[in-house]
């Protein structure tokens, strides 16, 4: 079949026969640095024995579970202002720590909207009235979960995976 090049040259490619092709392309594959590998029965591959696997590699691999606990609320001095609810833009002074008593995050006065928290920190504001303080602890599937928390400045955890949160918290204001 002639085939046309970009010089305006026409080349005939000529057609091998099947068998003559399959022989040149067995002899290209073939080398003598080819390694030959014996067949291997059902019998001999179930009688293998069985590569071992670390129980360390195959808890890294299993989904990180949090413990499921509830939400805990106390109120340590009523409020006699406006109730928040779980929607509220409020006004706060809170300190966060983690089980180890060490404080991931405070803020003596801060402007905070309920809706765009953690829902174990909005859902343990939720009824407070100002002037009041609470003491609240967050199970971790109310919280960060098994991801933990990351800064959304630096990237860096703040917070670990399936950590169980305290929060004392005073409110100031509800708009």
């Amino acid at each position: 079949m002639p085939v046309k090049q970009a010089t305006g040259l026409n080349l005939t490619m000529k057609r091998l026969p099947l068998p003559v092709l399959a022989l040149l392309l067995l002899a290209a594959c073939a080398s003598e640095e080819t390694e030959r590998v014996a067949p291997v029965s059902p019998a001999e591959i179930a009688g293998a024995e069985q590569p071992r696997v670390s129980p360390d590699v195959l808890e890294s691999l299993a989904p990180v579970v949090c413990d499921e606990g509830e939400l805990e609320v106390v109120d340590v001095e009523l409020g006699d202002g406006t109730a928040a609810s779980t929607s509220s833009v409020v006004q706060i002074a809170y300190i966060g720590k983690l089980e180890d008593g060490s404080v991931f995050d405070q803020h003596p006065g801060t402007q905070s909207n309920l809706a765009e928290v953690i829902l174990g920190f909005s859902e343990g504001i939720a009824g407070m009235r100002v002037g009041g303080t609470r003491r609240i602890v967050v199970p971790p599937h109310m919280a960060y979960g098994p991801e933990g928390g990351f800064s959304t400045a630096t990237g860096e955890q703040f917070v670990p995976s399936c950590a169980t949160l305290f929060f004392g918290v005073e409110l100031l204001g509800v708009f």
